[in-house]
């Protein structure tokens, strides 16, 4: 199904064969030979495209293979500690917006943290009516151990990489994810897990 096809219809009248909605002309055109797409797509974006699927799909199998065997920390779990070691204690609500998540969602995810020991709430300095998460002692060293322990594990699988080229790769995914939040902050983009759905 095209990506902006809506399957709702309205009928003009009962009994006859139901019309595409104004959402679905507005969003597609028809033309002799198919479909006219409502931008060209050059070869590097087609490349770029098939590579993200391929890392969306591998994601699970990347984040079990770089984990370490005796902390075993959800790919939300990591994604939120990670968050906090490197943002500084946050509300709920601006991790929920960071992840693109439902209030709800966040609650729990932070509720497992904290039945863990790894994250506690605080009062927010700025506002002692409201609180703030924090990583605790213990939350932080599980986090530092887990990240040491996946930067080896990508050191080997990058092993035959040129400095050059990993320091390249560093580069241009930074650059990416600023592009992916830029664009995440007009409501462009979905995330969801910490991961860009589109």
């Amino acid at each position: 199904m095209p990506p902006h096809q809506d399957l709702r219809h309205h009928r003009s009248d009962r009994g006859k064969s139901p019309q595409p909605s104004l959402r679905l002309l507005r969003c597609i055109e028809t033309k002799p030979g198919g479909l006219r797409k409502a931008g060209a797509v050059n070869t590097d974006d087609k490349k770029i495209e098939r590579q993200l699927t391929v890392l969306l799909r591998k994601s699970v199998r990347i984040h079990l293979s770089t984990q370490r065997g005796d902390v075993s920390l959800e790919r939300s779990a990591y994604g939120i500690m990670c968050q906090l070691a490197d943002e500084g204690p946050q509300r709920l609500g601006a991790l929920a917006a960071a992840f693109g998540l439902d209030p709800s969602t966040i609650t729990r995810q932070v509720r497992d943290l904290e039945n863990a020991g790894f994250a506690s709430r605080q009062t927010d300095p700025s506002d002692r009516r409201a609180s703030v998460l924090d990583l605790t002692p213990c939350g932080r060293q599980v986090l530092e151990q887990s990240r040491e322990h996946r930067r080896f594990k990508l050191k080997e699988a990058l092993s035959n990489w040129s400095s050059s080229d990993l320091n390249d790769f560093g580069r241009l995914l930074q650059e990416f994810n600023t592009s992916m939040d830029r664009l995440a902050a007009f409501g462009v983009l979905v995330f969801t897990n910490g991961f860009v759905l589109g």
